[in-house]
């Protein structure tokens, strides 16, 4: 039997609010008056003047894979949208911003990957290959391990890993290989190294996050190598450091749970220290809120997560309504600074996707609880700044045709 998908089961843990939606922060707005970083440290703004780069946003619901332009506070549609792929679902984009990979189908449907071919400043866009790996499972993650080089995690009755190399006619599948343990949620790829880290939860049931290192072997398959870490309490999503010597996963807090009468339970960011051969608990800071999902600025300077806004629904149960966003500095070897003041909260059901640019800017792709909002606004896309420490600022929305995963070039 199939298991559900990451974004099923954010759901069933209550990631989406229930409730109307409030209105969006004010642009000018802060929520920090900490200016000690300068721009080029991590910060950035709506108006500062960046050279247009490639966004892809893969909406399965409409099979389509849609080019933005990046750039100068602005989400700019091209118009290029890349049709005939079946249920596009989280596409990753090569180094150089010249290819992105996006996994398709699955949930009985024919899956594998296809290769979306563009131009690094999102003046084009076409599909180059797609690739069928099966019939029997469903793609739930991907990376790139380097330029020719990609692992996939799926999951079915078997769960499993399947490594792609390109050849001289395109991408090929290598053999199939069990996972190391049931559940997938994700594929990172380890900075610096050609190791691949692999985590998965039984969302809602397991009480921790356990994450695995992949290598590649003489026969091309994807193996667990050593040990593997664990870390809770309940929590779903990871995000790797640049340097490739950490790794940060947020989790409730287990002694301040929320509840009707303590609808303001903060949350925890942790911190797992990589080396070659192991992994080591290396940390921990206080956050505001409890969150979920997490992204990593590519430069190593922070980490954003969102923040759940708690209310009480109509059966007197915490439910999130709206989300702020949560940010930590983080130090060149990995390891935690400290947390700014969280942002304003602005409405939403949950988020599909987040991605930091190399400049410093938050793409998220959020939803919006049906009914609250034009059903042209139901998925909005937005380009945040942040020019304060956690101050971050909307500074463009462009509205989708569903949730939404995303790829930035860099």
């Amino acid at each position: 039997m199939t298991k559900p998908t990451t974004l099923v089961a954010i759901l069933a843990i209550g990631c989406a609010g229930k409730h109307g939606a409030h209105d969006q922060p004010d642009a000018s707005s802060d929520a920090s008056s900490d200016g000690s970083a300068a721009v080029g440290d991590g910060l950035s703004r709506c108006d500062t003047s960046t050279a247009p780069r490639a966004l892809l946003v893969a909406i399965s619901a409409v099979d389509t894979v849609q080019l933005f332009s990046l750039g100068a506070g602005m989400l700019t549609d091209t118009g290029v949208k890349i049709t005939g792929i079946d249920k596009p679902a989280q596409i990753v984009m090569r180094d150089d911003g010249a290819e992105a990979l996006v996994i398709y189908g699955g949930w009985g449907t024919p899956f594998g990957v296809a290769a979306i071919a563009l131009a690094l400043d999102g003046s084009s866009a076409q599909l180059e290959q797609t690739l069928l790996i099966g019939t029997d499972s469903t793609p739930i993650s991907i990376t790139y391990v380097d330029r020719d080089h990609a692992v996939i995690a799926l999951t079915a009755a078997n769960d499993e890993v399947v490594g792609i190399t390109r050849g001289s006619s395109g991408w090929v599948a290598g053999p199939r290989v069990p996972a190391p343990a049931e559940y997938p949620l994700a594929v990172r790829a380890r900075p610096g190294t050609s190791d691949v880290l692999f985590s998965r939860s039984e969302v809602g049931v397991d009480p921790t996050l356990d994450i695995y290192r992949l290598r590649e072997t003489p026969s091309a398959t994807w193996q667990s190598a050593g040990s593997h870490a664990s870390v809770g309490p309940t929590p779903i999503a990871m995000a790797l450091h640049a340097s490739g010597r950490a790794l940060y996963v947020p989790t409730s807090d287990p002694t301040n749970q929320p509840s009707p009468a303590n609808l303001d339970a903060p949350g925890q960011l942790h911190a797992v220290q990589i080396s070659d051969d192991g992994f080591a608990l290396a940390g921990v800071v206080e956050l505001p809120r409890i969150a979920s999902l997490i992204a990593a600025d590519p430069q190593g300077r922070f980490t954003v997560s969102e923040g759940n806004v708690y209310t009480l629904d109509d059966h007197g149960d915490p439910d999130v309504v709206a989300y702020t966003w949560q940010t930590v500095r983080t130090n060149a070897d990995g390891s935690l600074g400290d947390a700014a003041p969280e942002s304003q909260p602005a409405a939403g059901l949950l988020f599909d996707d987040l991605a930091i640019d190399a400049t410093g800017h938050l793409v998220a792709a959020r939803e919006m609880e049906e009914g609250t909002v034009p059903a042209s606004q139901q998925y909005p896309l937005e380009l945040w700044a942040q020019p304060v420490w956690g101050g971050w600022q909307l500074c463009a929305t462009a509205y989708l045709a569903g949730g939404a995963h995303v790829a930035i070039a860099p």
